[in-house]
């Protein structure tokens, strides 16, 4: 007859080693089985009609089980064979014997772990619930995160819209005078044909003269289209080509408004980024400063850029002189839709669009400073980055 502590501290020992259910029964199931003689054993979940696991000869399970959490039961199945049946609270753990000696000493020894058996059998439930969960959690959050990238780009878009529709007017603007030179000459040199008075010479200054405007409005298109142009790859570039693309663009703009455009420090130190994305942010701060200036009425109008190089780092700071930003509204200006402007000059997606490609897309930080006098925008950026997935 068995009765054995020993047979007993080992059995209660194969319980509860492993968080996955599969793998804490089978170790359960093979110490059993072995130490008492058993031939297989199985565990059915409540809400399963077939054995989850099971080690050892396969059978089938009895047509009733067990449903006293407390006790157990002994099945024979056709005189052959024996079946221990242990009912615990998330299903029944079944043994097999080609006997029945000792079958109820075993079932009393079984029955006695029943309660670590189940929080055994808890705990691996809800491991395995967690992990299910943090599954699902994770799809969840990478849906969201597919989605708010999708919304961020979609921002950017339209931020990028709203600076095309600007850079539209400025296109315009720079156009009139070439356009109307060109009509001059054209009409001049009409002229000059009516009253015989055109020479080959002359003819050949005025057509230099228009393929010089042609040249200079074909410039002006590459300019803005370059800026348009989305960042695939990854370029060297310096503060004073950020200057100069800058001016491309706004140039004419400042110069009719009387804006003074400064580039000071290391400006010539190179670094590797996304060029264009730069120039937008660099574009959005200084058409801020050249709104402030007009609004403030300020008279002396002066933004100045400087480049510090560092170790491993590229940092910029875009001061201007338009009369600075109002304390209570500082600390909103990166926040989406945030705008002092009438609805029709201002979407309130620059800044916002500014700290999004300074901190997620080009991996650097932004931040800004303001007084009485005027504001101090700071970038700081890495001399390297690495190739964005696009």
């Amino acid at each position: 007859m068995i009765n054995d502590v020993s047979l007993m501290y080992e059995c209660v020992s194969a319980i509860g080693n492993s968080l996955k259910l599969d793998e804490m029964l089978e170790e359960v199931f093979k110490t059993f089985i072995l130490r008492t003689g058993g031939i297989g054993a199985q565990y059915i979940a409540n809400d399963q009609a077939t054995s989850s696991v099971s080690v050892g000869r396969e059978f089938n399970a009895p047509q009733t089980l067990n449903r006293n959490t407390k006790s157990f039961e002994i099945h024979e199945i056709l005189s052959v064979a024996y079946v221990i049946d242990i009912a615990l609270e998330n299903g029944n753990l079944l043994f097999l014997y080609k006997k029945n000696d000792d079958l109820e000493y075993i079932g009393r020894m079984f029955s006695s772990f029943s309660v670590k058996l189940n929080n055994a059998i808890d705990a691996c439930i809800s491991v395995q619930q967690l992990q299910e969960h943090n599954v699902a959690l994770k799809t969840i959050v990478e849906a969201e995160q597919k989605k708010n990238e999708l919304n961020e780009q979609m921002m950017v878009n339209q931020s990028r819209m709203a600076v095309m529709g600007e850079m539209i007017g400025m296109i315009a603007h720079q156009w009139r005078q070439p356009i109307t030179i060109i009509g001059m000459i054209a009409n001049n040199t009409l002229f000059d044909i009516e009253l015989e008075e055109h020479t080959s010479a002359k003819l050949v200054e005025d057509l230099n003269s228009i393929n010089y405007q042609v040249r200079y409005l074909s410039e002006t298109i590459d300019d803005f289209r370059n800026f348009f142009r989305p960042d695939k790859e990854l370029q060297e570039t310096s503060g004073r080509q950020l200057y100069a693309d800058l001016l491309a663009i706004l140039g004419n703009s400042m110069e009719q408004n009387n804006i003074k455009i400064n580039c000071k420090g290391d400006c010539e130190h190179s670094f590797i980024s996304y060029k264009n994305e730069l120039v937008q942010v660099f574009l959005n701060i200084v058409s801020n400063a050249k709104d402030a200036f007009l609004e403030n009425e300020i008279t002396n109008r002066e933004i100045t850029i400087e480049c510090t190089k560092q170790e491993d780092a590229m940092c910029f700071t875009l001061e201007d002189n338009a009369g600075g930003i109002p304390k209570d509204v500082v600390d909103h200006i990166f926040e989406p839709y945030f705008t002092t402007k009438p609805e029709e000059h201002g979407t309130g997606l620059g800044l916002y669009m500014s700290h999004t490609i300074i901190t997620n897309h080009l991996k650097g930080v932004i931040g800004v400073r303001t007084s009485s006098s005027g504001t101090k925008f700071f970038i700081r950026l890495p001399k390297l980055m690495k190739q964005k997935e696009l």
